[in-house]
């Protein structure tokens, strides 16, 4: 009786130690997708805002779109990096992606909080060389 209760601990102790790193790469997995999902969103978003207004003329403040944005537990998300401000990139431990645009960022945002976040997206510069900038709404 004593011999099957060690067995049986043993075994379930196993099992635990063999799923527990699938259960954790699944969970990584699965935030970098939410993560990766969240930024081609804003990318599509910020897209189709620049292609239906036109930029301001200089000193006359430009269109306004509000977009939410929902950050996963753990990630960070980065708006308006690359040397032109053209990419929107997140980070979640030692795993980094990036969705590049050709949308240039005037200004850069960093989202750590998990949950949803309210962005306003101001449209500035001139034809040709439109650029959004981007803060919490």
């Amino acid at each position: 009786m004593v011999i099957r209760v060690v067995v049986t601990v043993l075994l379930a102790a196993a099992l635990v130690g063999a799923v527990l790193p699938t259960v954790d790469t699944a969970r990584e997995d699965h935030a970098a997708a939410l993560a990766r999902d969240e930024l081609v969103d804003l990318r599509a978003s910020s897209a189709e805002f620049i292609a239906e207004n036109d930029p301001p003329p200089p000193g006359v403040a430009g269109p306004s779109l509000l977009v939410t944005v929902r950050v996963p537990d753990g990630v960070t998300l980065r708006v308006g990096v690359g040397p032109r401000g053209e990419s929107l990139a997140w980070r979640r431990e030692s795993r980094t992606g990036r969705v590049e645009t050709d949308i240039p960022f005037a200004s850069s945002l960093t989202l750590r909080e998990q949950g949803r976040h309210r962005l306003r997206l101001t449209l500035a510069g001139e034809r040709g060389d439109a650029t959004l900038r981007v803060r919490r709404a």
